[in-house]
């Protein structure tokens, strides 16, 4: 028994440094690609972006690499759960009029340090991020720069906590329909054109969104 222990711990040992960690994968990866971390702990090979969105299923995380990622079709995801869009000081950037990244019917999303942005001129009518029929989002670190309509975008979500982000340079930073349980703390809003917080009233809103923000007017 003592032996079969012993063999077992020793390809056990074997098993994991044959694994690859994120920062061997990444080690040759270039601004524009993704890793995809699947459900059991293994990883992907290195991906465009565009692609490792379209391979994401539920319950797996994409690792984005530090650097821009120049977009002409917007990214979207729909009808996942248990995912996760991580970056490195990334940032999507859309080089058209068009949504950054779309997500539909989905449920326990977390985004982290990523900067999305049209790069298109004085005026675009797109959005940067969208969530359509969503819940349970956990959106923290990330920068919105619209330079158009929408930072971040939310119909029909139900319970978020939406917290340390940074709106600027949009019509409009944050917007809100048919939403509920959301908590929105600890952010920065700043050169939004209109409204930094478009809602109609306070009740999608868990806490006191108004005091727990920070509003610049410059």
């Amino acid at each position: 028994m003592r032996i079969q222990l012993k063999l077992a711990g020793l390809l056990l040992f074997i098993c994991s440094a044959c694994t690859p960690t994120l920062t061997k994968v990444f080690s040759e990866s270039k601004p524009g690609q993704a890793v995809i971390q699947h459900e059991n702990g293994t990883f992907s090979k290195v991906l465009d972006t565009k692609e490792a969105f379209a391979q994401l299923r539920s319950n797996e995380k994409i690792h984005l690499s530090t650097g821009r990622v120049e977009l002409l079709e917007p990214l979207e995801l729909k009808g996942l759960e248990n995912i996760q869009i991580l970056g490195d000081k990334t940032a999507l950037v859309a080089k058209v009029d068009m949504p950054v990244v779309t997500f539909k019917e989905v449920k326990n999303v977390k985004l982290r340090d990523l900067l999305v942005v049209h790069e298109i001129g004085e005026w675009c009518a797109q959005n940067c991020v969208e969530f359509y029929s969503a819940s349970d989002l956990d959106i923290q670190n990330c920068k919105f720069d619209g330079s158009g309509y929408f930072g971040l975008a939310l119909t029909n979500v139900n319970k978020a906590t939406i917290e340390n982000n940074k709106f600027f340079n949009c019509e409009y930073g944050l917007a809100v329909w048919s939403s509920s349980n959301l908590l929105v703390r600890g952010n920065s809003f700043s050169k939004n054109r209109d409204k930094d917080i478009m809602v109609n009233d306070d009740s999608p809103f868990s806490n006191d969104y108004k005091k727990e923000n920070t509003f610049l007017k410059e």
